[in-house]
């Protein structure tokens, strides 16, 4: 078991990820920006609020702005990424020395922050974690948001919180169903532990795989015939594969 804050993060979130990094703080962005490009994400540097606002800020996947950028225009630049469409959703982090408005930082529409000076392993894993969760949920918004999903006779009913096989119900605990749910609802695709906990279990503060282990052999052990479509790969992560 291990805290969630320091688990090992996956690279798969970095493939054509562009992250801007904006702070007049030089040796910090040399710092964020090898960490960073070592974990395969592309990085730009800006130094001034200025020369972020002359970039095409839609094309980034992340922002990682100082609030005490420009005498503290970097929370102007927050709001007007937050307020421009093409913009609105791309996931900002704010950085902030131990006396930096925090809560203000979050009310111009950070997503996340952090204190300085921080870890870069710290910062990988916030920016990891902000990517994984912004992937799945633009992923999840292409479609309407369903009532039911299925496999053959396999059935899960989402408003009633119900499970079917061949018409007959099938009992299951709260987070075998939460899991069932997410693997189904994403065929073929494998879960890293932290995905698991993110969107199956976000409540949960501490990441077990030994746990996830454990329900999925409860899931198996009462989805009879389809418990062969509940897969374990060892060294990468967890799915429902057909």
């Amino acid at each position: 078991m291990t805290d969630r804050a320091t688990h090992s993060i996956s690279n798969s979130n970095s493939q054509g990820s562009k992250i801007m990094i904006a702070d007049e703080d030089l040796l910090a962005c040399d710092l964020m920006q090898y960490s960073l490009e070592n974990e395969g994400y592309k990085v730009e540097v800006c130094h001034s609020a200025k020369e972020a606002m002359e970039k095409n800020l839609s094309g980034y996947s992340l922002f990682i702005i100082d609030m005490n950028l420009d005498d503290s225009t970097g929370i102007k630049l927050a709001y007007h990424l937050k307020q421009n469409k093409a913009t609105a959703r791309i996931p900002l982090i704010f950085c902030s020395s131990p006396d930096g408005d925090v809560i203000g930082g979050l009310d111009f529409g950070a997503d996340d922050y952090i204190l300085k000076p921080f870890s870069m392993r710290e910062m990988a894993a916030r920016v990891n974690a902000l990517l994984r969760r912004s992937r799945l949920g633009s992923a999840q918004e292409k479609h309407d948001k369903p009532t039911m999903v299925s496999h053959n006779t396999l059935t899960v009913n989402l408003r009633e919180r119900t499970t079917f096989i061949d018409s007959q119900p099938v009992k299951l605990g709260r987070d075998e169903y939460s899991l069932l749910v997410f693997l189904i609802s994403h065929k073929n695709k494998i879960f890293d532990a932290d995905e698991i906990y993110d969107n199956a279990w976000p409540e949960k503060d501490t990441v077990s795989e030994v746990y996830i282990s454990n329900v999925l052999d409860r899931l198996r052990a009462k989805l009879g015939r389809y418990s062969h479509y509940l897969v374990t790969r060892y060294g990468y992560g967890y799915g429902f594969i057909q």
